[in-house]
């Protein structure tokens, strides 16, 4: 497996090579946009494996959109952190509308679900990604973001996570399957966990949509991606 920082190995050269591979390029669009020939971008790929490993494209393309994906999060769990040590300073009730303002317009979207399964708190990006008004998934089983074919398994992963004893751990999970409103399948990547409250063990999740690029240019590697049920909690 690729060092998740592919940045610490390749050359400038061959980091243009994975960012245009990443914003959808062909081997052939990637030779216009750098001047060169397919086939020496082919040379490079083979430098590339060379230091990585014997990785796919898709692979290689699929840890340049973790780093992306998750310099994001990061920046975006910095701030609910920020905000949560000026609540634990100022305390509850001088801060409570920032609080929720801060949640509801963040750019990833954002769950909090309780041990049962039921959605407490979705913000304005989340409704939208799944395709509901704002206001419409609180209340509802997640099962509803679930395609029906993980559903039973979902549930028998919760009620497993529920009873762990390292159940508190931070989870995060890359490209699996979710349903909007519409019945339509997306793919997502999740950043999972959980907290223990007076009235039971809460979950929340950033969630944001992955782009389908890994299957562009990539007939030869034909990589695949394994559904995984636990994904939203």
């Amino acid at each position: 497996m690729a060092n998740d920082k592919l940045s610490h190995k390749l050359s400038e050269r061959e980091e243009q090579l994975i960012s245009l591979a990443t914003a959808g390029h062909t081997d052939a669009g990637i030779a216009h946009e750098l001047g060169i020939s397919e086939a020496t971008v082919a040379t490079y790929w083979g430098r590339i494996r060379i230091k990585l490993g014997p990785c796919s494209r898709a692979e290689l393309v699929a840890i340049r959109l973790r780093e992306i994906n998750g310099e994001e999060i990061d920046a975006l769990r910095e701030q609910c952190c920020a905000q949560l040590d000026s609540l634990k300073l100022h305390g509850a009730s001088g801060c409570t509308l920032e609080y929720h303002e801060l949640f509801e317009h963040a750019p990833d979207a954002l769950l909090v679900v309780t041990e049962e399964g039921f959605i407490e708190y979705v913000n304005l990006a989340g409704h939208s990604l799944f395709g509901y008004k704002a206001g419409e998934l609180a209340g509802k089983n997640l099962s509803c973001l679930i395609p029906d074919q993980l559903v039973g398994a979902h549930r028998s992963h919760l009620r497993e996570y529920v009873r762990s004893p390292v159940r508190r751990e931070e989870v995060v999970h890359m490209e699996v399957p979710a349903k909007r409103r519409d019945g339509r399948e997306i793919l997502i990547s999740t950043d999972l966990s959980s907290i223990e409250t007076s009235s039971g063990l809460i979950f929340t999740a950033i969630i944001r949509e992955v782009e389908d690029k890994l299957h562009i240019d990539d007939s030869s590697n034909g990589a695949h991606q394994t559904a995984d049920p636990r994904a939203l909690v």
